[in-house]
């Protein structure tokens, strides 16, 4: 099966129409537990007869009471339905083609967004108003996540319709999301955690990088964060701010990934606008604060305004950040034209430098 790097039409019900097929579960890890739960949830886990793993040392072992085999399993058992339970959706597909595996493809599409929930009230035609008429792919991403809640989060897809929905894809990683355009950059990572959007960045561009300001308030990453840095060499070029980007200088409580009101420490927020720091060439910024980003924005508003920077934000992580974020990006600056990319891990890129 051919498998084009563009969205696929529309997410489809075609799962829920199988009666008494077997099934066969890729990943033996956190994915595939969550993807058997659900399919337990649906009263359709007896029809699942074993699970599969690339990782030798849970071959032989069981989960749920079901075998782990190896992919060669696949060969001998072509009419299973295989779910790819894994986040890592492009590299098993490709894995299990290369094997010679002639079994349908579906996966489990784990981490399914707020806006996908019955929570949230908006249509379609009022989330497509503030993204690109012209941008296909966001219209199609906004549409399919709208049927995907009125369908109840039919979560197993035909892997044609979820490949790019995959957490693989990178910040600006191709097409109208590049920056090789630019000759100098000045990189905001908002929510650096270990650094692992700077590993991307460092080797995607490079001596383009001539600042990269790393925001990263939980001291559980900041030593992975500065040991990354050291890793790439970049010590000349990054600078780690152990602080959370909002909408006032206050102290807050912090735990695992956010700042949240039971929180575990405190930890500093800073208004990026009242930081002064400084930039070279191009800005960008990247956001993925576990929802906090509209607060972040809000602090940044003067900085965007002044500096038109490229824009990566995360939309993801609550209901209405889907238009809200546009819809703020917008009134700082009504040049920007948004778009959406990625999938569940749902980002919305706003520039007011492209074609």
């Amino acid at each position: 099966m051919e498998i084009s790097k563009k969205y696929s039409v529309k997410l489809t019900d075609e799962f829920e129409k199988f009666t008494g097929e077997r099934f066969i579960v890729f990943g033996a890890g956190n994915g595939g537990i969550k993807c058997y739960k659900y399919l337990q949830e649906k009263g359709i886990n007896d029809q699942v007869d074993c699970f599969v793993d690339s990782d030798p040392g849970k071959q032989g072992k069981t989960l749920f009471e079901k075998e782990i085999h190896s992919i060669n399993f696949l060969k001998d058992n072509p009419s299973h339905i295989v779910i790819v339970s894994t986040g890592l959706l492009r590299s098993v597909y490709e894995c299990i083609s290369k094997a010679g595996c002639m079994n349908k493809i579906f996966a489990y599409v784990a981490a399914i967004p707020p806006y996908a929930d019955d929570d949230f009230a908006g249509d379609a035609p009022m989330i497509e108003s503030f993204y690109d008429a012209n941008d296909e792919y966001s219209k199609v991403m906004v549409r399919s996540f709208v049927w995907l809640r009125d369908k109840s989060n039919v979560r197993i897809q035909p892997v044609e319709n979820v490949i790019s929905l995959n957490m693989e894809a990178s910040y600006w990683y191709e097409g109208k999301t590049d920056l090789e355009m630019y000759d100098k950059l000045t990189v905001f990572d908002v929510g650096a955690f270990d650094g692992d959007t700077l590993r991307q960045f460092g080797t995607k561009y490079g001596g383009r990088i001539k600042k990269y300001h790393a925001f990263e308030p939980s001291e559980l990453y900041l030593k992975k964060l500065q040991s990354t840095v050291e890793v790439l060499k970049m010590e000349e070029t990054v600078e780690i701010h152990s602080v959370g980007l909002g909408d006032e200088n206050t102290i807050l409580k912090f735990s695992g990934h956010c700042i949240w009101e039971n929180g575990d420490f405190n930890v500093n927020v800073r208004r990026l606008d009242d930081m002064g720091l400084t930039v070279i060439g191009k800005a960008c910024m990247k956001m993925d604060i576990e929802g906090y980003e509209m607060k972040a924005l809000a602090g940044a508003g003067q900085f965007i305004e002044r500096h038109e920077p490229e824009l990566a934000i995360c939309v993801y992580h609550k209901a209405n950040d889907i238009f809200r974020i546009p819809e703020f990006i917008k009134s700082i600056n009504p040049k920007y034209r948004c778009t959406l990319r990625g999938g569940p891990h749902m980002i919305c890129y706003a520039t007011t430098g492209r074609p």
